[in-house]
C-alpha cells in the first residue's frame, strides 16, 4: 500500500474506533465494553475493503496496483 492509502485506512479506523464508543453511550448503552467490541469491528471490517488510492509505486519499484483485499 501507498503512504496515501495508509493514511486514509488509518484515518478511517481511527476515526471509527473513536466514535462508535461515543455513539453507542449516546444511544443508552452503559456497559462500555460493547463500546470496545463494536469498536474493534471496523478493524477487521476495513482489512476487506480496497480503497480506490492512486498506488505509489515509487516507494516499492513495482508495477503500479492497487490491492485487492477479497
Amino acid at each position: 500500500m501507498g503512504r496515501r492509502a495508509y493514511l486514509n485506512r488509518l484515518a478511517l479506523v481511527g476515526s471509527l474506533i473513536f466514535f462508535l464508543p461515543l455513539w453507542i453511550r449516546s444511544a443508552g448503552v452503559r456497559r462500555p465494553y460493547i463500546g470496545g467490541v463494536l469498536g474493534y469491528f471496523p478493524l477487521v471490517l476495513f482489512q476487506n475493503i480496497s480503497f480506490s488510492v492512486p498506488f505509489d509505486s515509487s516507494e516499492l519499484n513495482i508495477p503500479e496496483f492497487i490491492p485487492q483485499f477479497s
